[in-house]
């Protein structure tokens, strides 16, 4: 081999690592990643349980993953509910509360008992 096969072998080398690095790899990594959920940020906490720490109307703080925040429901709490965390806007969580033997929305446990 002459050194001008050398070189093309090289160059050629090189462009496809990079094309690898700067086009193929994130066109995969978006195609992977684009139906997974929110791991940070405010979107991450809705579904998550909390606990009232003060309410007062419809509004009130509750305690997320060791933070203190602001929300509101529709439905009167009290403190020490557990409450579901349906929706988020701005810095407020909106809330629904956690009945007992409720389970989380469409699991089987919502759904109702046949006669034996």
């Amino acid at each position: 081999m002459d050194w001008k096969q050398i070189l093309l072998w090289v160059v050629g080398g090189i462009v496809v690592v990079e094309l690898c690095e700067h086009l193929f790899l994130p066109l995969y990594w978006h195609w992977k990643m684009r139906s997974r959920r929110s791991a940070a940020g405010l979107e991450s906490y809705v579904g998550k349980e909390a606990r009232v720490l003060a309410w007062e109307g419809n509004r009130g703080t509750v305690l997320v993953d060791g933070e203190i925040w602001k929300a509101e429901s529709a439905e009167a709490c009290r403190p020490n509910d557990k409450v579901r965390i349906t929706a988020t806007r701005a810095l407020t969580l909106t809330v629904s509360p956690i009945r007992k033997g409720s389970a989380p929305n469409g699991s089987a446990a919502d759904l109702p008992r046949l006669p034996r």
